[in-house]
């Protein structure tokens, strides 16, 4: 077993990754205090912490469990379309074993072990950090990796997310398990299947990272010209680890529908429910209701012709039964095939709405889970003047961290190697390029993630 020389730097470390711990679940649990409940709320259908996609995940574990409960295998259990994969399985596990209660009288229940839960995941994110720490001090010095750890115990654009229930805080878990892979990156069969694994688990909390595999194609092909090395097996490789993933929920999910799927229903909805109709309204110089209204007739007609069963409803999208799963599928492939010929058709509209929306992603907002949890939607934050007045904040907070980062990766020009900085721009550029078009500072977390590999050099000597 290898032994680590037990030092001052080790023991500030380590009490320092600890004491973060400890401080995010007390903030975890001031949170708590002030939130799991329904007294400051009108609509008392929405749990303050747990609303919009979190409330999602919520439903999606409680009929996990009581599918379980009345007989069904775990993996049978849950529902035909759920969004992502894991992020609703681990929270129906969790209160599986703890024997607590999810609902009461149809409400989310307050004071049912949600702290432990929270906790769990920040302990799991802070020991890989320590991980982190040991793995890495043979190849760091001492005033490049304390920075990188500081960066990732503190830096409030990502910790907020341990303090909520979204499944950022599991993507980062994944993430740093990636990155061990990266920094200690070897030309071997073995090392490129594991790595080829690990990039394939962002995937399991968010159907948004399926395509991460392309940006791995870029980084072989970039050893393959830079070093003149032979990477062909070794990209193979990778790709069978990363298949050996998606097989998995392939199989898994085939197991409980029978038809193979990779949950990509949101993917599929994503850009019909929140691009589309701004790019319509662009186009054709009208509202986004009416383009939501021209959109919902389009759907209609669509269906009708189909034979595809369906609910009218008032908003954009035809409510199809969950136990008539072949035409939830045909229904989403008939949105995902309706976005993208409106995007190809549209390009000059799209690329003016990207770079919009993704200037709006680049603004950090540290801001966001206490927000979430302080306005009863986030449509009445974003109406709110409080959001307005945040927003001069945020900027010059934005500025100031790109800033340091962009003197840190010019530093990592002379510190890491070429592969490496090449792949972590890719990674950052990914969430710009891939989730631009959402606009949202959220999605761009995980790039941020990435970066703290660039603020260690700013502290070399």
């Amino acid at each position: 077993m290898k032994s680590y020389k037990i030092t001052n730097h080790f023991k500030i470390t380590f009490l320092f990754i600890l004491g973060s711990f400890f401080i995010t679940v007390l903030l975890t649990s001031n949170y708590l205090d002030k939130f799991d409940n329904y007294k400051s709320y009108q609509n008392e259908n929405d749990h303050p912490m747990i609303k919009t996609a979190v409330n999602n995940h919520w439903g999606e574990a409680n009929k996990i469990i009581n599918d379980y409960k009345s007989g069904k295998t775990f993996f049978e259990s849950g529902s035909n379309s759920a969004d992502e994969f894991l992020p609703q399985k681990i929270l129906a596990f969790y209160f599986l074993i703890t024997s607590k209660e999810m609902y009461e009288n149809n409400l989310i229940k307050t004071n049912n072990g949600k702290l432990f839960y929270l906790s769990l995941k920040s302990f799991f994110y802070f020991f890989l950090i320590f991980i982190f720490f040991l793995k890495f001090r043979k190849f760091f010095s001492e005033n490049v990796i304390f920075p990188i750890i500081i960066y990732l115990s503190c830096l409030p654009d990502l910790i907020q997310y341990h303090l909520s229930f979204w499944n950022e805080s599991f993507t980062f878990i994944f993430q740093i398990i990636l990155i061990f892979f990266l920094i200690d990156f070897k030309f071997s069969i073995k090392k490129n299947f594991l790595l080829g694994m690990a990039a394939a688990l962002p995937y399991l909390t968010g159907q948004e990272y399926l395509f991460y595999f392309i940006v791995f194609i870029f980084y072989y092909l970039f050893i393959f010209l830079y070093y003149k090395k032979k990477t062909f097996k070794f990209l193979v490789s990778f790709i069978i680890g990363y298949s050996v993933v998606l097989s998995l929920v392939l199989f898994l999910n085939h197991f409980k529908t029978g038809q193979n799927n990779l949950n990509l229903y949101g993917l599929k909805s994503a850009l019909y429910i929140y691009i589309v109709p701004e790019i319509l309204a662009n186009k054709n110089n009208t509202t986004h209701a009416q383009s939501i209204s021209n959109m919902k007739k389009d759907a209609i007609i669509w269906a009708n012709k189909n034979e595809i069963n369906f609910v009218k409803s008032k908003n954009l999208l035809l409510e199809i039964k969950e136990n008539n799963f072949r035409d939830k599928i045909k229904y989403n492939n008939y949105m995902l095939i309706y976005s993208l010929k409106t995007i190809f058709s549209n390009l000059h509209h799209v690329i003016y709405l990207h770079f919009k929306k993704s200037m709006h992603m680049l603004v950090l907002n540290p801001f966001f889970i206490d927000n979430f949890y302080k306005y009863e939607t986030i449509g009445s934050f974003l109406k709110s003047e409080k959001h307005f007045d945040l927003i001069k904040y945020r900027v010059v907070y934005s500025l100031f961290f790109y800033l340091i980062l962009f003197y840190g990766f010019y530093k990592s020009l002379l510190f890491y190697k070429p592969e490496l900085i090449f792949l972590l721009v890719l990674l950052i550029s990914y969430n710009i390029l891939i989730l631009g078009l959402l606009g949202s500072p959220r999605y761009f977390a995980p790039a941020i993630l990435y970066m703290s590999l660039f603020f260690g050099p700013i502290f070399k000597k």
